[in-house]
């Protein structure tokens, strides 16, 4: 690097931080295991270096890599398509190994009471994407070709209405669902035979007079560890366990089973509150949250209410939630934003949302927070927000 300021110059060596693996030869690497995760267990990657996660890698998942930059290594999926990954996620095997290429045979369809199994015979792990569209499901195979000569439904299925593979370029094999209803969730997984399984969940069957009765409804109150405090010392995570056993309560005389990530005010590691709500089969997920600002934003102009989804098949509920709390507190719209929050991303199997209801920061918020009756408006906000969202989905519509 070279500085020129009034006729002085300054060069200072800087090692280059981009390596460029041989295109002809390119490494191989595999997912390694992650102990300090559990659920679930694999690596996070992008788009680009630093980006933010877009796809998720089981363990064991093969990977073709062809370049590396502060700690990263870029994968390729096909040849118009590549990712990061963490350097430090992926063990390199031996030179010579062969890239992350693979044979994708028959594909089964087996309906079930809860979901249809669809079951891809694959010769060994390779990154795959599962994309809801409304009433469709993508599930793309990185690396795979083609040799699927039986795709077997099972039966008729009253759900997954029609299922078709493709082709559409070297190094990408997809398998295209279409659902008689909006998705609801799914889950992904490699059989111990090397199969993909990726299990399609059924909607819950709704009552349109009691939408909530018989479901299982997680609530996470947010933090901590972290959260917001404001100017008199409020913290966000009493106000979060507040209004979520306010929301319970609410919930169980509505007739669902509630399952309260935390009940006190020890620290929950965020994929461990996406694994109690799996674990516990939930049918609707939504963190609570209070907002505070970075600095250098005044916060008489920017508070307001914002609510967040990751998944597409959760954005339904997320405009729901930010109607109703719109509706009850008045606020600022904020709007509803797609962004990839730890704690939303693992949850795949059930429609989740985070909400940010008011602004720690600000004194009039903060004290209203700390009002009984103001908690449990909220509370009754995002049950009128979970009962609508059900009534729209028992009615067939795709969002609010």
């Amino acid at each position: 690097m070279e500085l020129k300021i009034a006729g002085h110059v300054v060069r200072v060596p800087l090692m280059p931080n981009l390596a460029v693996l041989d295109s002809d030869r390119p490494a191989v690497g595999v997912v390694a295991p992650d102990p300090d995760r559990g659920f679930p267990d694999g690596a996070d990657a992008a788009a680009g270096p630093g980006f933010t996660y877009h796809h998720f890698w089981d363990s064991g998942t093969r990977l073709t890599l062809t370049g590396e930059r502060a700690g990263e290594y870029r994968v390729r999926l096909a040849p118009d398509v590549h990712a990061w990954v963490a350097s430090d996620r992926v063990r390199v095997l031996p030179p010579g190994t062969p890239p992350a290429r693979g044979r994708v045979g028959t594909v089964r369809l087996t309906p079930r009471a809860e979901a249809v199994d669809v079951r891809i015979e694959v010769d060994r792990r390779l990154p795959y994407r599962v994309d809801p569209r409304g009433r469709a499901l993508d599930i793309t195979i990185y690396g795979g070709t083609a040799d699927t000569r039986w795709l077997m439904s099972g039966g008729l299925d009253r759900h997954v209405v029609g299922a078709r593979w493709s082709q559409p370029a070297d190094g990408r094999w997809v398998l295209t669902l279409d659902l008689a209803q909006p998705h609801w969730g799914h889950a992904a997984r490699w059989d111990p035979n090397g199969d993909l399984v990726v299990r399609v969940r059924r909607p819950p069957p709704v009552d349109r007079r009691r939408p909530l009765r018989g479901l299982v409804v997680a609530v996470d109150a947010g933090h901590p560890p972290g959260g917001a405090v404001g100017p008199t010392g409020l913290g966000e995570a009493e106000v979060n366990l507040a209004v979520a056993r306010r929301l319970a309560r609410l919930l169980e005389r509505a007739d669902a089973q509630v399952i309260l990530t935390r009940t006190d005010d020890r620290a929950l590691d965020l994929h461990e509150r996406a694994r109690i709500a799996e674990a516990a089969g939930a049918h609707l997920f939504v963190s609570l949250h209070q907002n505070a600002f970075p600095d250098g934003v005044d916060p008489f102009v920017e508070s307001g209410t914002s609510t967040f989804y990751f998944h597409p098949h959760s954005q339904a509920l997320a405009r729901a939630f930010q109607a109703e709390l719109l509706h009850e507190l008045r606020l600022r719209d904020l709007g509803v934003g797609r962004t990839s929050l730890a704690v939303l991303r693992p949850l795949t199997w059930m429609p989740a949302a985070l909400t940010e209801t008011m602004y720690m920061m600000v004194p009039q918020q903060e004290a209203a927070l700390r009002d009984p009756e103001v908690q449990e408006r909220i509370a009754r906000a995002h049950l009128r927000a979970l009962e609508r969202f059900l009534r729209q989905r028992a009615a067939g519509r795709d969002a609010p």
